[in-house]
Parts: C-alpha cells; structure tokens; sequence
C-alpha cells in the first residue's frame, strides 16, 4: 500500500488534539526539529518521513505504527469529541466545586467483593468459578482460598481479564437520575509492565417497579429506584487517544477528594473574622 502522508499528518494533528498535547511536545519526543509537522504537511500527498521518524511518531503519541499510518482518526471524531467535551465540563465543574464526587476506596471496594449481596458497582460482577479471586488491596494481585459465587473487578471490554482497582473509584451525581463514575483499574501481567487504564460509566436512575405503591411519601426518595450502569468508554481500546484527558480528570478528582473539608457555618464564621464579608460561598 501507497504511504499516504496526507492522512499520516491529519492522524498525527488529530490526535494531538484529542490527547490535548502540544506540538512542540510531540515534534521534542519525535526528535524532530520544531515546525516539522507543518513542513510536512506542506508536501501533499508525497514525501514522507523516514521510518524511524514514523516510529517515533507512533511512541510518542501512544499508537501503533499501522494505526497511524492506516487508521482515520477522523471517522471516530465524533463520538470521541463528544466524549472529550464532557470529560472537560466534569473536569471544569470539579475546580469550580459545581459537582461533588464521593469516594469508594480500595478498602471498601474489597469490602463490596467480600460481601455477596453487598452494593452494586458498575465495574463489579457476580461470578461463579472455583480459580482465584483478583483483589484490589493496594493495587497488589493476591488470591481468595473461597470458591463459588464471587465478585471480582472487571473491565467492561472483557470480563476475562485480570484486572484490579489501582485507585479509589469515583461517583457524581450530575442530574437527578444520572450519575458518572469514573474508575482507575489495572492490569496484571509482568511485573515490570502494569498498564493503569480508566473506564467512566453512566447510571440512569430507573423506577423500580416492586416498590411503586400507590401512597409513597416522596416520589422522589432513591428507596423506590434502581441504578442502571451504561458503560460509556474505556482507555484500554478506543478512549485511549484520549486517555491523557481522562487521566487529568481523575487526578483533579482526586486532589479535590484530598483537600480539607470545611462545614459553610464553619467557613462563614472564618471569613467573617478575616473580615471578607463579600465571600460567597459554595
């Protein structure tokens, strides 16, 4: 097949663009000169770069070669713009404090494993099989001696793999019946080669039709609903051109977890002693 080095340039500023990298960045771990890309690009459909250039290329911008080479970026623009658009606006409304996440550590996600009838996560599953159970406890792969019905961690792109939580996971609600969770999970293999991937979910609260009656005190209580778990990406497939994203996301998420916790009362009374009687608060 011809090389197309149209196609290679726009995969390449596709990519940047949905990794939210710099060029300059890329053309430094490329090792290539600064304006490289727009050079080439000015050459049309001949005159592509060297092999080792193209490699490099690849690296540094988390592809494989014939995905670069071959693929169109652009025909999944789409979904993974839209995607994108909304790891930014939970991204944006966390530094800004407009949604609030709550935490599942790893403890209590070994918690949720250990007990079978336990809360429903959408990155857990019930199974039945008499091998070892994957455990998250600090990111380490231990075995249960139990067999039967268990739960394990799972990516939602296969059941199969041997995967565990390489971090606390992370709930918002964004509206009244729609929650998000964003998840760190990890893969166990070499030792020495641990890939940390995220996974986001989207839960629709849904009516539960055993416990409707005809005189509920709020109709709005969660009592009466169940949670509905629709996986949404996974930067261990497709999302991975715009895991770097996702990866920003979470860490903001996790710095906002960790900052001190101040009650309004409490912070009112401190703002009015410091004499910033303007502050508004959130």
């Amino acid at each position: 097949m011809k090389f197309d080095n149209e196609r290679f340039v726009e995969n390449i500023n596709k990519l940047i663009e949905m990794k939210g990298y710099k060029i300059g960045d890329i053309e430094k771990k490329a090792g290539v000169s600064i304006g490289y890309i727009s050079k080439l690009s000015s050459r049309g459909s001949e005159g592509g770069p060297a092999t080792a250039i193209t490699f490099n290329f690849a690296k540094a911008l988390g592809v494989s070669v014939e995905q670069l080479v071959n693929g169109d970026f652009g025909q999944i623009s789409s979904s993974i713009d839209t995607i994108n658009r909304f790891v930014d606006k939970l991204l944006n409304d966390t530094e800004a404090n407009k949604i609030e996440w709550n935490a599942y550590s790893i403890n209590k996600i070994n918690e949720l494993l250990d007990d079978e009838d336990g809360e429903e996560l959408p990155f857990l599953i019930h199974f039945r099989n008499k091998k070892s159970l994957p455990y998250c406890y600090e990111g380490d792969y231990s075995c249960s001696k139990y067999s039967g019905i268990f739960r394990k961690v799972i990516t939602y792109e296969n059941h199969e793999l041997k995967t565990c939580c390489a971090g606390s996971a992370f709930v918002a609600r964004i509206e009244n019946n729609t929650r998000v969770w964003v998840v760190a999970l990890q893969v166990f293999g070499d030792e020495n080669n641990r890939d940390v991937f995220y996974e986001i979910y989207i839960d629709k609260r849904r009516r539960n039709p055993d416990l409707v009656c005809e005189y509920m005190e709020d109709e709005d209580d969660d009592y009466f609903y169940d949670w509905e778990s629709i996986p949404l990406c996974s930067t261990l497939t497709k999302a991975g051109v715009i895991k770097n994203n996702i990866m920003v996301l979470y860490d903001v998420i996790v710095r906002h977890d960790n900052d001190l916790k101040i009650d309004k009362e409490a912070k009112e009374a401190i703002m009015n002693y410091l004499g910033e009687v303007d502050y508004v608060f959130k």
